[in-house]
């Protein structure tokens, strides 16, 4: 078998363990900054704007804030901190030298990270309805787990950029050319279907776009096109699948050649 489970959850009672001792650090990076997002964007440019896609601004931003929260949360998750592991501290070279496979370290980065924002999601959720912007509880709380693994889409995109880049000054490029073009053309602030066709067509580019597509209605407690579902759902497990291995050789020649 190509993964390890028992590898896998050795793994991460170890990255649990780490996340217990820094579990303050990660709320401040990983849920403040976000809610200031919202409360900014949607009491400041939702005065300005009455009403997007028939809601009030500050209901059509609240999915888009959450479902691009994970977004910032990966990429300094498989930048720094697997620089950090592989590189800085070497912790991967004590892991291999056991049982433990890079396929077993990297799957479990992922999974690890992803998990790590579910919190920061349900939290951010609740302040948005506290402020009237999630018209269905039942869809926000079904979106957290698709939110989980779409993380690791982001991630495991993130983590290719990373290992290419190898120094951590070059991480900036990253930020600046991936992570906010992303976070800004693929629908969270405004409604993609309103601007113009090259702009539509460049959101397609960007699987945060594809999670929108799915996040979105569900939190509004609209029907979901399930057509629109599957294209995103095969877009992004493509990602995820050619992304993984694709990483997976990157980290072999770099840490085995």
């Amino acid at each position: 078998m190509f993964f390890s489970i028992l590898n896998i959850k050795a793994l991460m009672k170890r990255y649990y363990i780490e996340y217990r001792q820094l579990v303050s650090a990660f709320f401040f990076g990983d849920v403040l900054e976000r809610i200031m997002f919202f409360i900014a964007f949607g009491m400041g440019l939702g005065r300005a704007v009455s009403q997007i896609d028939g809601v009030d601004y500050i209901t059509f931003l609240a999915p888009g804030i959450a479902a691009g929260s994970g977004v910032f949360i990966m990429n300094i998750a498989t930048t720094y901190g697997v620089n950090n592991r592989y590189e800085g501290s070497g912790i991967w070279n004590s892991w291999l030298s056991t049982p433990i496979r890079l396929q077993d370290i990297l799957i479990s980065e992922l999974i690890f990270d992803s998990l790590r924002a579910a919190p920061s999601l349900f939290i951010l959720y609740v302040v948005a309805y506290f402020f009237g912007a999630v018209p269905s509880v039942e869809g926000a709380m079904l979106t957290i787990p698709i939110l989980v693994l779409a993380n690791m889409v982001y991630g495991v995109i993130t983590l290719n950029m990373g290992v290419y880049l190898g120094r951590m000054l070059y991480f900036r490029y990253i930020q600046a050319l991936w992570v906010m073009p992303m976070y800004l053309f693929s629908g969270v602030f405004f409604n993609i279907d309103e601007t113009p066709e090259w702009m539509q067509l460049f959101a397609n580019v960007f699987p945060l776009y594809h999670v929108l597509e799915i996040v979105r209605p569900m939190v509004l407690g609209r029907p979901v096109d399930m057509n629109s579902v599957l294209i995103s759902f095969i877009v992004l497990s493509a990602i995820f699948v050619v992304g993984f291995y694709v990483a997976y050789k990157q980290f072999q020649k770099r840490l085995f050649d």
